[in-house]
């Protein structure tokens, strides 16, 4: 039997302040702080020199600390915290209840920058409104598979690409053919910031005979949409902001809106909106040809 061997011990590297601030993304000055205050000790010092080394061992810490410092606790804190052995469960938590809210301000700080530039965009267009080439006709009825919504706009830009995914794929498998465009019917009988009331709209011909499922369990259901009597109706070529389809149909459709009042008709409670080449398609923004067409009705 062969006698056991002792095996080397491995030397422990150790850093210069310098290179554990690169490798730590922390600054020298800060870690020179949390030294003094121990919360993050050097792991040796040269007596001579005083020059102070760290080991890789020590990046664990220091990112503890400056995930909790991102959370907004005090230095004071983070000791306690570590100092009660905080698991990386527990850490990991914390930080995804962070990032989600941040997120969410993120969210909301860019709607409210959407509405800045709408508002600029309105203010632009009082200063000098630009004619639009509307028709006043009547709308037909449509047959066709339809799904009404009451969303947020966040659930409703979230919901869009999969929603879309999953009726392609019901139609590939059950050989439905459009027999025109796609078409969305807003119900508001005042404006709301945050929230959709909208009908989507598939039309189909008479060879379609029953509703639809889909495979979250929504249901396409088959039945006639009413026509309109009067609409006033405009032909739009072309989204000119990249990214920012449903920001720019709602411009237009306030430029509509605004056509219909100076020009003595008023304002019923839906409008449309109706995608002769677009999303539904996958076409680019500079493609697109959408037809908006708002109620009216005769002012009494």
């Amino acid at each position: 039997m062969n006698a056991p061997t002792n095996s080397p011990v491995p030397e422990v590297k150790l850093l210069r302040v310098g290179e554990f601030s690169r490798l730590s993304q922390v600054t020298v000055k800060t870690l020179h702080h949390y030294d003094e205050i121990g919360l993050l000790k050097p792991a040796s010092i040269d007596k001579f020199t005083g020059y102070r080394y760290y080991s890789v061992a020590q990046l664990e810490r220091i990112h503890r600390i400056m995930a909790l410092k991102s959370l907004g606790l005090s230095l004071e804190q983070i000791t306690l915290m570590l100092n009660d052995a905080l698991s990386v469960e527990e850490l990991r938590g914390m930080l995804r209840l962070q990032q989600a809210e941040i997120q969410q301000r993120v969210r909301q700080e860019q709607a409210q920058l959407a509405q800045v530039e709408f508002r600029l965009r309105m203010i632009e267009m009082e200063a000098k409104m630009s004619d639009l080439d509307v028709i006043v006709k009547e709308v037909p009825p449509i047959r066709a598979l339809t799904v009404r919504l009451s969303i947020s706009q966040e659930e409703a830009q979230a919901m869009l690409v999969e929603g879309q995914r999953e009726v392609e794929e019901a139609y590939a498998k059950h050989r439905i053919k459009l027999a025109g465009p796609a078409v969305e019917i807003h119900y508001a009988d005042e404006f709301r910031l945050d929230w959709l009331d909208v009908e989507m709209v598939d039309p189909v011909d008479e060879t379609q005979t029953e509703d639809v499922t889909l495979e979250s369990g929504t249901v396409l259901k088959l039945k006639i949409v009413p026509g309109l009597p009067m609409a006033a109706t405009y032909i739009q070529r072309g989204i000119p902001v990249p990214g920012k389809g449903a920001d720019y149909v709602a411009e237009v459709m306030a430029k509509l809106q605004r056509w219909i009042v100076d020009n003595g008709y008023q304002l019923c409670g839906t409008h449309r909106v109706v995608h002769h080449f677009g999303p539904f398609e996958h076409a680019e923004y500079e493609d697109w040809i959408t037809e908006f067409q708002h109620e009216i009705a005769l002012v009494e």
